[in-house]
């Protein structure tokens, strides 16, 4: 028997379904399964799902014109993932959602997300107050991304983040923080001997 609790508990976040209303959203939902590096959304293909990470790990990213990946955030178990602008509007993505580790993830197509806010009012407010939720994040991120220096977004992630830390490859971190694993590497050398910040690590090094 598949297990909703999870989904459910993140839904109950932000409002309080009766059965009926839980009975009705989980009866929409695919259960999938996806291998270490295989794609739930690919760039330039439209966003098809919403996906609710039940188990494993993925990273949202785009790829600049040279080549260079900018991982916009991971995803772990009990959050959503999507390339929003393309699944409500059925244009092609422009984020690369992959799995970093096995992942067994519930999906569900924005035709069902629009059936299940029509028929029940309520599931309107909970994406709403959701992605209110997730637009503050992105301008959060934004903001440190500008005002930061990579030094302080560092230390942050690894205080926020330190489990996560401990799944993901450093030069996926360096992707993150829009530095070269290099440079990423000279930051810990720093974290790990505070003594030898007071040769300030030149900007340079960043590319």
């Amino acid at each position: 028997m598949t297990n909703f609790k999870n989904i459910l508990n993140s839904i109950n976040q932000y409002v309080r379904l009766t059965k009926d209303e839980a009975d009705f959203f989980t009866s929409h939902l695919i259960l999938r399964r996806f291998k270490k590096r295989q794609f739930l959304v690919q760039a330039d293909e439209p966003c098809r799902n919403d996906y609710f990470i039940v188990s494993g790990l993925v990273k949202e990213y785009f790829t600049d014109i040279s080549g260079k990946d900018f991982i916009f955030r991971f995803v772990q178990e009990n959050d959503w993932s999507a390339d929003y602008g393309s699944y409500m509007t059925g244009n092609n993505a422009t984020l690369n959602i992959q799995a970093l580790e096995e992942v067994e993830a519930f999906c569900i197509n924005y035709t069902d997300t629009e059936h299940i806010m029509q028929t029940y009012a309520i599931f309107e407010k909970c994406f709403r107050i959701y992605f209110q939720k997730a637009y503050t994040a992105l301008q959060s991120r934004l903001f440190d991304s500008l005002s930061k220096s990579v030094e302080q977004r560092y230390e942050e992630f690894m205080q926020n983040h330190f489990d996560l830390s401990q799944r993901i490859p450093q030069h996926q971190i360096a992707a993150y923080l829009g530095v070269s694993p290099e440079f990423l590497s000279k930051i810990r050398q720093c974290s790990l001997n505070p003594s030898s910040r007071n040769g300030q690590i030149s900007s340079k090094s960043l590319k």
